[in-house]
């Protein structure tokens, strides 16, 4: 009913995300990755380093449950390019292979 919201819906390209979703799905379930207790939140504010004795803690599970191996990681590591600010990625500021 509202032009303003549809508008703004249909720039989501939610069709175009819907294909490649599946597409992924597909190629997914021939990797066979292994479901693991994850921490489901992994981002820098979550992560405590002990300065003084070098220990890394991982904080806050409250989001930790099931997931596929791996993506802890990858969530980090987007936090790290700025994906949690807006969910626009700066590839420049992915961790060099040193940082990683």
């Amino acid at each position: 009913k509202c032009p303003e919201i549809a508008e703004r819906v249909a720039a989501l390209g939610l069709e175009r995300v819907a294909v490649e979703a599946s597409v992924l799905r597909e190629r997914m379930d021939g990797w066979r990755l292994p479901l693991v207790f994850a921490h489901n939140d992994l981002s820098n504010t979550n992560v405590h380093l002990n300065s003084e004795t070098g220990v890394v803690r991982l904080i806050d599970f409250e989001y930790g449950g099931s997931n596929y191996r791996g993506f802890d990681l990858a969530t980090h590591l987007s936090h790290w390019a700025g994906g949690a600010i807006d969910g626009l990625y700066d590839d420049s500021s992915f961790p060099t292979t040193e940082e990683q």
